[in-house]
C-alpha cells in the first residue's frame, strides 16, 4: 500500500508500508525518485536506513537501542558513529559525536529531580 504526503508546500513523497499485521514504513520515494529504505526489527523500531543511491553506493546507517527504546548509537556510512547514554527515566545524559568532528569531546546533561534540563557540560 502506498500513500502520498505532502511535505513542506513543495515536496510530495510517497510511503510504501508492509503487509501484516503491523503496518510499518519500509520504503520512502520522495518526488525526485530518491529512494529510502527502512529495517525494522520485531518491535517496529527502525533498526537501518539505506539511501539508495543512481551509482549503487548505497548508504546504509545503523542504529542501535537499549531496552527502553532509546537510540544509543548512530552508525554512519562513514564508519563514524554517534553514541549515547540514557539515566534511569530515559533522559539523555551524555552525547559522545563522531571524533571526527570534536576529537575526545562528549556533552553531558545533568537534570533536578524534576527531570528539568539544568546544564550541558
Amino acid at each position: 500500500m502506498a500513500t502520498s504526503g505532502l511535505v513542506s508546500r513543495i515536496r510530495v513523497i510517497q510511503f510504501s508500508e508492509s503487509k501484516g499485521s503491523e503496518s510499518l514504513i519500509f520504503k520512502v520515494t520522495d518526488a525526485l525518485g530518491n529512494i529510502t529504505n527502512l529495517t525494522n526489527d520485531l518491535i517496529g523500531r527502525v533498526t537501518q536506513k539505506e539511501a539508495v543511491l543512481t551509482n549503487d553506493d548505497n548508504q546504509l546507517i545503523d542504529f542501535i537501542y537499549d531496552g527502553n527504546s532509546n537510540i544509543t548509537g548512530i552508525n554512519l556510512p562513514t564508519g563514524n558513529e554517534h553514541l549515547f547514554e540514557f539515566n534511569a527515566v530515559d533522559k539523555e545524559t551524555v552525547y559522545v559525536p563522531p571524533s571526527i568532528a570534536l576529537p575526545n569531546h562528549k556533552a553531558e546533561r545533568f537534570y533536578d529531580l524534576d527531570k528539568r534540563l539544568t546544564r550541558i557540560v
